[in-house]
């Protein structure tokens, strides 16, 4: 009877002490840990004592008046101060606006042709350049790509020699009104070299001489006595232009050589073959464009917009090293 009390007694105070040792060892964290023999152990660390009273400790005034380079602060004075300096006074209030408004308004403007990369009519030329791209599509192009098939390349560099030749007179007479009198002279003496020397024309004797090319025309010359360009326009059968060289279009047709023609079935004729002549040589340069073009109309537009702002400097490559002539800014109309 004395031994079964014995053992309940034992068996309850080792339970007791189990149940100690878990609750002590739930509170402490265990990591793993592996011995010399590769076998895995647990190691206890003793739990962080729990400081029964709260000390709150104040930083130091020496360590608040620690501030890290770089990182300034500024007093109330300093930006007083500050806001001070940031104030003009009465005398220069003003000053520093009105220098630079008048240094760019001494600033002359070069861009005259300003108005061609606006372009308000782009509804209606769209539509006028889609009609002209299914009237040359179905027409001109095949004609002209047979022309090229057919007739040699000397041939057809002949025919373009002799329509150049014919334009050139009226190449001098827009270099003269605007006041290039030495490439109009240049222009005559084309004329005759090759007219004389290139029978007719058919070849460029006058470029072998050294005597420059030059590409003018009246919507150029309005360009360089400063008259805008206006708006980009697409006009029905002609393509590309502008509100300036619709204007001095008529003068351009009156000024053509052929129309003088009285027999009409010839200028006809000549009239048609130049159109042919001219879309035979802008045959590569379309399908380039036809398979690099995401967007043709807004490509054709800009394109022609540059290069005819270049032709009204000069800076289109018609100009070079051989002219006398320095190339014409535009001039602004006086008022």
């Amino acid at each position: 009877m004395k031994s079964t009390k014995y053992m309940m007694l034992a068996s309850m105070g080792l339970g007791l002490s189990l149940l100690t040792t878990q609750v002590y060892a739930a509170d402490a964290p265990r990591h793993l840990s592996v011995d010399d023999d590769n076998t895995a152990s647990a190691k206890t660390i003793d739990a962080p004592q729990i400081v029964s009273e709260l000390v709150l400790v104040t930083p130091k005034s020496d360590e608040m008046e620690r501030i890290p380079t770089g990182l300034t602060q500024s007093t109330p004075a300093d930006e007083a101060a500050g806001s001070n300096d940031a104030i003009p006074s009465p005398e220069t209030a003003g000053t520093e606006d009105t220098t630079e408004t008048a240094a760019q308004a001494d600033v002359p403007t070069e861009d005259t042709d300003a108005d061609l990369s606006a372009d308000p009519f782009e509804g209606i030329n769209r539509k006028i350049f889609a009609a002209n791209e299914a009237v040359d599509k179905v027409t001109t192009k095949p004609v002209a790509r047979g022309y090229k098939k057919i007739v040699p390349a000397g041939i057809r560099r002949c025919v373009s020699n002799m329509f150049d030749n014919l334009g050139t007179p009226y190449t001098a007479a827009n270099n003269v009104l605007q006041g290039k009198i030495k490439s109009a002279g240049q222009d005559l003496g084309r004329v005759v070299v090759n007219s004389v020397l290139g029978v007719g024309g058919c070849f460029d004797v006058a470029t072998k001489f050294g005597i420059p090319k030059h590409d003018e025309d009246f919507g150029q010359t309005l360009g360089v006595w400063g008259v805008p360009s206006g708006r980009y326009v697409v006009l029905p059968f002609y393509g590309p232009s502008s509100v300036r060289d619709l204007v001095a279009k008529p003068i351009d047709m009156f000024a053509n050589p052929i129309g003088y023609i009285t027999n009409i079935p010839l200028r006809n004729s000549l009239t048609g073959y130049k159109l042919l002549n001219t879309r035979t040589n802008l045959l590569e340069a379309t399908d380039i464009l036809d398979e690099s073009a995401i967007d043709k109309y807004t490509m054709v537009r800009d394109a022609w917009a540059q290069r005819r702002e270049a032709q009204v400097r000069d800076e289109d490559g018609s100009y070079d090293n051989v002219s006398v002539d320095q190339p014409q800014e535009p001039r602004q109309l006086e008022k």
